[in-house]
């Protein structure tokens, strides 16, 4: 499919190509600045930075880069070149640790250019280069509210798979209530198999993005197991002997931060947060300045603002199995 794209495109005097970090680094840092403006977070704003430094010594640049810049800054990919011009991008790289499962991000066309079906044969021409490489699932995120791009993703066989909000916490100022019931606890070393199989249940898409829902999140420390761990990382909310939600905290994505991993059953939201935040947090020794916290769309947002939660993005997840 790629090749009778890049056929027609060469015959009307457009030019689909694969990305190339020797010439098109700089140009790419342009195009997701354009694509996506005011809407990249620290990383994603250091990233940039990175790739223009690197980017302007060509060849040169991507040899140094890949010393210092991460992975995303070299992905698979390809861009649409129109008068010399890189106008267009997509770009994939599988997930670390799970080569079968990619993430396409970056689709991203000069806005004088759009509408003229750029985009659509940039994402085809990606989905086809993962199904060579051996990618079975392609997953990707948009912004709540971005009708055209949902349209497109659409037409090319993607779904739903979940809507989050991500919020923010300042560590010193969250207003922590104090725990309505005893059915907030740490999680004891042998229940961590019956908390991911909640997690599996009602995240099978994933709890962190963009890693599948994997044992490795909720299977104990060698040290947890030998009951040295001073410091809980686990916290489960039990109700009549079964676990009914969970709390997990890991590093978060800049220095400085806690990502919390919160899970809960339907039939006990707006009760079982409160309590397993109170007790995960309020006696929690932690270096984190901040906390950040991705949670379903709609979900107990009174709750959260009340303890000093801020909503960041809306974000909705989509994949397509090739």
């Amino acid at each position: 499919m790629t090749a009778a794209i890049a056929a027609s495109t060469q015959m009307s005097g457009r030019g689909l190509r694969p990305y190339d970090p020797r010439r098109d680094m700089f140009a790419l840092a342009s195009l997701i600045e354009i694509g996506f403006p005011g809407r990249l977070e620290e990383a994603g704003e250091r990233l940039i930075r990175g790739m223009r430094f690197f980017g302007r010594a060509g060849w040169l640049g991507a040899v140094l880069g890949r010393w210092v810049l991460p992975p995303a800054a070299f992905p698979y990919g390809y861009v649409w070149e129109q008068n010399g011009q890189v106008v267009g991008n997509a770009s994939v790289l599988p997930v670390r640790g799970f080569p079968e499962r990619w993430v396409m991000a970056n689709v991203a066309v000069r806005p004088e250019y759009r509408g003229r079906g750029i985009a659509r044969d940039l994402v085809r021409a990606c989905l086809e280069l993962t199904r060579r490489r051996g990618g079975r699932k392609v997953i990707l995120q948009v912004d709540f509210g971005n009708e055209a791009a949902l349209a497109l993703y659409r037409s090319q066989g993607f779904q739903m798979l979940s809507e989050r909000r991500t919020w923010r916490a300042d560590a010193r100022r969250l207003e922590l209530q104090v725990a309505s019931s005893e059915k907030a606890r740490p999680r004891l070393p042998q229940e961590w198999r019956q908390q991911w199989a909640l997690a599996r249940r009602l995240y099978p898409e994933g709890v962190i993005w963009p890693y599948p829902t994997s044992a490795a999140l909720f299977r104990p420390l060698h040290l947890e197991r030998l009951g040295r761990l001073e410091e809980p990382r686990n916290w489960i909310w039990v109700d009549d002997e079964r676990i009914l939600g969970s709390l997990t905290h890991r590093c978060g994505p800049t220095p400085g931060t806690l990502r919390l991993i919160l899970v809960v059953e339907p039939a006990v939201r707006g009760r079982a947060e409160s309590d397993l935040l109170a007790v995960a947090l309020g006696g929690a020794r932690t270096r984190a300045r901040e906390y950040v916290l991705d949670y379903p769309l709609g979900q107990v947002e009174d709750l959260l603002r009340r303890m000093g939660w801020r909503p960041q993005r809306d974000l909705i997840w989509m994949g397509i199995d090739l």
